[in-house]
């Protein structure tokens, strides 16, 4: 008899536990002095690009040279298999102040480029020049891009100092690389009033094509937004971002955006909502052991540590729950010309009165289409509108309270 050989083959898997209420620690047991950035997946691990602003104690406000406003904010890389606190190495700092330009510094993305086989750095950037360093002066923001051809800890070269933008002192912003390897950037303009718009790069992805910038995002211009962050999920093309709050204790909401191509055009469809005084930086991507992927949203909570070290302050972590359709949705809030009524009407038919503003864990009538009102005209009135006929793809975020932790179950 021939003998048979049985082997067996099962997929390993991670259950980890991720806290929004413990501060995050790295594998000295240090607490993590990282904000802003990305959290990129490569070969196994996960890369956490991230701003280090240092132990300063003050009112986080950004219009002064105060934490804020520091000319030595680290550019910081940590490592981790896993994603949990007590894991993450300290690896590198990307751009040293002796190489650099002179400016205070915020917001850095890093992405691959499988064509040049190099991770490209953007940073956005005030340069201050002078002994001693001038305010910041928020009219010379710009964008910065380094280069490293060695893998994700550099050395990076800086190959631009003041990328070409259609829309003038850029501001908050993130990159994003589609499927077919090609990369955009959304970004707020401050020359613009704080207006968002999404931007080709080049194949390099080192400069924006300004000719190939898109409008405006509906209901971006007018006010003052910023944070942007832009993904992709089952081939639609979600952009998200909330008014202005410069490291304001008080957070931001985040409003949703979708489109089926990368440069739009771009429908409004809903909100995340606060989540508890946090404002958005990215959404990460982490894969799970079922072949599906984790689409976890993240935001600093400025002002929120007890020992009112900026460097030290939380952030809050949370899977993004898809609602079964994932498709860009018909419905919308609309008032009538001469009405002061909010309603909700579902794309059909059928229109629902909004009783309050404030609902669904955030403010209905800050997007509102006004329609004539011979709209409301042979359209079925349904009852009064309440959470569940929510439009948005995707469900509100919690809260530290709320969602204290969760689990993740990574491939």
């Amino acid at each position: 008899m021939v003998p048979v050989v049985v082997i067996l083959s099962f997929a390993l898997s991670t259950v980890v536990n991720i806290s929004n209420v413990q501060p995050r620690r790295d594998n000295t047991g240090k607490i993590m002095d990282c904000h802003d950035g990305n959290i990129a997946y490569e070969n196994g691990t996960y890369w956490f690009y991230c701003m280090a602003y240092g132990l300063c104690n003050n009112l986080h406000d950004c219009a002064t040279a105060a934490c804020g406003g520091r000319l030595d904010h680290n550019v910081s890389l940590y490592s981790s298999p896993d994603l949990t606190s007590g894991s993450w190495n300290y690896e590198a700092d990307l751009l040293p102040v002796s190489t650099r330009v002179q400016g205070t510094y915020y917001r850095p993305k890093v992405v691959y480029n499988s064509a040049t086989g190099k991770h490209v750095l953007w940073i956005n950037v005030l340069p201050r020049p002078g002994t001693p360093a001038p305010p910041p002066d928020f009219t010379k923001s710009s964008y910065l891009v380094a280069t490293s051809s060695t893998g994700p800890k550099g050395p990076y070269t800086i190959v631009v100092k003041n990328v070409t933008m259609k829309h003038g002192e850029g501001g908050d912003f993130d990159v994003f690389v589609d499927d077919d390897g090609k990369a955009y950037v959304i970004y707020t303009s401050l020359a613009s009033h704080h207006s968002i718009s999404i931007a080709p790069l080049t194949s390099d992805y080192t400069e924006s094509i300004p000719g190939a910038n898109t409008d405006f995002l509906p209901g971006s211009t007018g006010g003052c937004y910023e944070a942007p962050g832009m993904f992709k999920r089952n081939d639609v093309y979600y952009a998200t971002f909330g008014p202005c709050s410069c490291f304001g204790v008080g957070g931001s909401e985040t409003y949703i955006y979708t489109a089926k191509t990368p440069l739009g055009p771009y429908t409004r469809v809903g909100s995340l909502g606060n989540a508890e005084k946090a404002q958005q930086n990215y959404v990460f991507q982490a894969p799970l052991a079922d072949g599906t992927m984790a689409y976890v949203w993240t935001g600093d909570r400025w002002k929120s540590t007890p020992d009112g070290e900026k460097g030290h302050d939380f952030q809050f972590w949370q899977p993004l729950q898809f609602k079964a359709t994932n498709s860009t949705n018909n419905g919308k809030f609309i008032k009538t010309t001469d009405g002061d009524a909010v309603y909700y009407f579902d794309g059909i038919k059928t229109v629902n009165h909004v009783p309050f503003c404030e609902m669904c864990e955030h403010n209905i009538c800050s997007d509102l289409q006004i329609v004539p009102d011979s709209f409301l005209q042979n359209k079925t009135i349904g009852p009064a509108y309440n959470c569940s006929m929510d439009p948005s793809p995707i469900a509100p975020l919690m809260s530290p309270s709320t969602l204290p932790s969760f689990t993740l179950d990574l491939k």
